[in-house]
């Protein structure tokens, strides 16, 4: 029994999957990285002094009440 589990392809097979593992996780990591430094520098888009006039601009407008 222990002659079928210590075989060179078993042992070839896990080096591979792990190796395999690895190259996938960090692959998502890099992607997953990438995607949060997009969103984060998406976030910075409303510092635009114009965007930040106008929306200041509205809110100084007083809204007519509905009836």
């Amino acid at each position: 029994m222990s002659e079928f589990i210590y075989r060179g392809t078993d042992i070839e097979l896990f080096t591979s999957a792990v190796s395999t593992s690895k190259t996938l996780v960090v692959a998502l990591g890099a992607v997953l990285g990438l995607w949060g430094s997009v969103n984060l520098t998406e976030g910075y888009g409303g510092e635009n002094a114009a965007s930040m006039r106008k929306l200041h601009k509205e809110a100084a407008v007083p809204h007519k009440e509905a009836r």
